[in-house]
């Protein structure tokens, strides 16, 4: 048992040592899926015998280098489609395979493009633009409140606003230098014999700039904050298509939703135990429960594609890829019936069993013969 202070880059190497010394035979032939903070040059030594896919750090240079190479070459992107999901919003994906170097050995790396851009990544762009767009307008009003006696001052003045401000990245900025004609009264009172009664024309240049959003910029800085980088060291006899380790990748997501579940505050709120022992302990049964939620899930979903059967309706909604607790909601209003005969045998019976509650126990292959209420007992009473 670890601190929960303990850094995710650290603990990789202590925790595969101890799973090698419980599973000896079977550890060395799996594929570790872990994130980011894997990839340090301590945790590569202790894998270098061992197969891992991770994703590589958006700190690492070569991680932006990788990027680069395949945004250059438009014709090798390779789609893959959809891949952890299935329906409208689920993500499609497109791939670049390289090989290279870092710390000295060679890896397979992967180059993902997501049609989905992150939450957090896109407020983040959306944040870029505005601020840029808030710095042009400043920028603009301070120079266009200036005037100039001449055309060539203005222009002048124009080739120096650009040479300090051509660091746009999402905008276009487009200057022009244009004449300003005002007609002005001279002081005092105008002779009888002048002509324009004491008016008189003043011209002046002014710089003027039109700003539009770079649309074809802001498209690339969004492709490429959706872009991410695998790593991996899994030999192509294992995983000759570098699609599949992204599918690999992302099925961990299925390992994360079901630890989602057994971190709600129902189960770990308040844990009223003596001693860190018998945390560990509760913990092994937190952890045995959640095998047996996710072999209930596994189960239906399997069973589902064996029988072709895209949807499953549940409480009013249809569910795809339901989840346990999903399942466990059409058991909400089961009544669990027992019956003692004279003769001391004692049957039970579940009344209000549905269609769907029967199929779901058929695919996690629980036998509902035995427990389905017999049409001669009466309802059980509530309460």
């Amino acid at each position: 048992m670890m601190s929960g202070n303990q850094s995710d880059k650290t603990w990789y190497g202590p925790w595969t040592e101890r799973i090698t010394e419980l599973l000896p035979e079977v550890w060395n032939t799996l594929i570790v899926v872990a994130d980011s903070a894997f990839v340090t040059e301590e945790n590569l030594n202790t894998y270098e015998k061992r197969w891992f896919i991770s994703r590589m750090p958006e700190t690492y240079r070569l991680c932006e280098a990788l990027k680069d190479r395949a945004f250059a070459d438009e014709s090798r992107w390779i789609e893959v489609g959809s891949v952890a999901q299935e329906g409208k919003e689920a993500a499609s994906y497109r791939i670049q395979g390289f090989e290279d170097e870092l710390y000295g050995r060679t890896y397979r790396f992967v180059v993902v493009e997501s049609s989905a851009l992150d939450q957090r990544k896109a407020k983040r762009l959306e944040k870029l633009v505005a601020e840029e767009a808030q710095a042009i307008e400043k920028a603009v009003a301070q120079q266009e409140r200036l005037s100039y006696h001449c055309e060539a001052d203005a222009k002048v003045a124009l080739e120096d606003w650009r040479r300090r401000h051509n660091r746009w990245g999402f905008h276009h900025v487009t200057g022009q230098v244009v004449q300003e004609r005002t007609v002005k009264r001279r002081v005092g009172r105008p002779r009888k014999t002048d002509p324009d009664q004491g008016n008189v024309e003043v011209v002046r240049w002014r710089v003027t700039f039109t700003v539009e959003p770079d649309t074809e910029a802001i498209e690339q800085r969004r492709r490429r904050d959706s872009t991410f980088v695998l790593i991996s060291n899994v030999p192509r006899t294992r995983r000759a298509d570098d699609a599949e380790l992204l599918r690999d990748y992302k099925g961990q997501i299925e390992v994360e939703n079901l630890f989602r579940a057994l971190k709600q505050p129902y189960f770990v709120h308040g844990i009223f135990v003596k001693t860190p022992k018998r945390v560990l302990a509760l913990a092994y049964v937190f952890l045995l429960g959640l095998l047996v939620y996710a072999i209930i899930q596994h189960r239906v979903r399997q069973g589902m594609r064996q029988d072709q059967q895209t949807a499953l309706a549940i409480a009013g909604a249809k569910f795809r890829s339901p989840t346990t607790r999903t399942l466990l909601k059409e058991f909400d209003g089961l009544t669990h019936v027992i019956v003692r005969l004279p003769d001391g045998t004692v049957t039970h019976h579940l009344q209000g069993l549905t269609e769907t509650g029967i199929q779901i126990l058929r695919w996690i292959r629980i036998r509902t013969d035995n427990l389905l209420m017999g049409a001669s007992l009466p309802p059980a009473e509530s309460g």
